[in-house]
């Protein structure tokens, strides 16, 4: 259950696209994303405005979710009552 209440923060803002994306460009998204992320640049002006930059990679975004769709059922019903009271 505390995976379910914590993955969003593990995460935070991935970035998504359609299930049916041609796989070159899945992979020129995901090579974009990780050239911008160790860009100097970026990074200095993420700095300037105390931004944390911590990527998380593709792979490891699509793991936690496949974790998460994994979950079984009682597990999720019991973290939907706890988040309710």
């Amino acid at each position: 259950m505390l995976k379910l209440f914590l993955v969003t923060q593990e995460i935070a803002r991935p970035f998504t696209a359609p299930p049916d994306i041609p796989a070159d460009r899945k992979a020129a998204l995901i090579a974009a994303f990780e050239q911008t992320m160790r860009d100097p640049e970026f990074l200095a002006e993420a700095q300037k405005l105390s931004m944390d930059v911590n990527p998380l990679g593709a792979k490891a975004v699509s793991d936690l979710i496949a974790e998460l769709y994994a979950t079984p059922k009682p597990v999720v019903e019991k973290a939907a009552q706890a988040m309710t009271k």
